[in-house]
């Protein structure tokens, strides 16, 4: 009879620590989701520059990148999908999207790269992507 007492004990205690984990999965999302949505309500665009690159023991390929607005500094990192190939190197210089009221929500857009060097960069950024 004493067996059965600690089985249910261990089932619900489990149950709950999966419960737990599974809200603060759907909580993150949420949030991530809100970012994009706050981003894309108003977004500037402006250049970024990659800093660093690795691959951790575990996930993915990361680079590290930053950018200025309004001659300040910020820096993020993302990861690097496979199907990109290679690291950029470091220097190489892409466009990300930010939103105007907090350049922290950026997103380093991956696939456009920057290269116009006679392109003046706005200390605001662009209201849209150059062409």
């Amino acid at each position: 009879m004493g067996t059965k007492t600690i089985y249910w004990e261990k089932l619900i205690s489990c149950t709950v620590v999966l419960a737990l984990g599974v809200l603060f999965c759907i909580y993150a999302e949420k949030g991530k989701q809100e970012r994009k949505k706050k981003r894309n309500l108003h977004p500037r665009y402006t250049v970024g520059v990659v800093t660093d690159h690795y691959n951790p023991l575990r996930g993915g390929a990361v680079i590290g990148y930053e950018f200025t607005v309004y001659w300040r500094k910020y820096s993020d990192k993302r990861s690097w999908p496979r199907g990109f190939g290679n690291f950029p190197p470091k220097g190489q210089r892409y466009f990300v999207k930010f939103e105007e009221d907090d350049p922290y929500n950026a997103e380093f857009l991956i696939d456009s790269p920057f290269v116009k060097d006679n392109l003046e960069i706005p200390e605001n950024g662009w209201k849209q992507l150059p062409q």
